[in-house]
Order: C-alpha cells, then structure tokens, then sequence
C-alpha cells in the first residue's frame, strides 16, 4: 500500500513515516506544502495520513482538492491484509492520540500511532 504522509512537524513526520516503513509500506512525505495536489498526483497513494494545521492552506481544503480531483484511490477493503512480511497488528486500543504541542511527548506517539491507522 502506498501512503502520503502530509505533516509539517518534522519530528512527527519521521516517526510516522519510519513506523510505517518497518510494516513494510510505500511511504511518501509530502514536500511542498503550498501545492500538495503536486506530491498526491505524482505518487497517486492509496491512503492519505494528513495534517490538518498545515502551512498555507489547511488540511480540509487538500482533501476538498484530493477528492475533487477524481484521483483519490479507494481504500483497501476492512480487514485486508498488511503487506507481506508485516508483523500483525496489535488489538490494543490508541490512547493518547490527540494533537500535542509539548516535543517531549512524541517518543511515546510512536508506539500508539500504528493502533490508529493501520486496520486489525
């Protein structure tokens, strides 16, 4: 599966796209955030994790963009399997995935940003 990840804070960027990459999928971060319609259209991804408060336009107008553009893929269907070689995924529930401005809590979004995106 391929993912677009379009977030601003490079801290939490990486660790989404790293944690990703280790399930074993295509992960791309968006580069240009006063045209992310460049980034979605040259790597047409089959799931978008996108920032909401991002610079220069907010998150609701690129998924407004993304899915008028007739481009948007349509998602695996519920229960699909992960890539091959990917661990399964945990059943244990996401817990503290709300928006954080303190730095110092992203180690522990790491651990609990899979539960949240990644279908069991």
């Amino acid at each position: 599966m391929k993912i677009l990840v379009v977030e601003d804070d490079e801290v939490i960027a990486a660790i989404i796209t790293s944690e990703l990459q280790n399930w074993g999928y295509e992960v791309k971060r968006a580069a240009n955030f006063e045209n992310i319609m460049e980034d979605f259209s040259a790597f047409l991804p089959q799931l978008v994790l996108l920032d909401l408060s991002l610079p220069f336009r907010s998150g609701f107008h690129w998924c407004g963009q993304i899915r008028a553009s007739g481009r948007s893929t349509r998602p695996p269907a519920p229960g699909s399997a992960p890539p091959s070689g990917s661990p399964k995924s945990s059943s244990r529930p996401a817990k503290n995935l709300s928006a954080r401005n303190d730095a110092q809590q992203t180690d522990s979004l790491a651990g609990k940003i899979l539960a949240a995106v990644i279908p069991g």
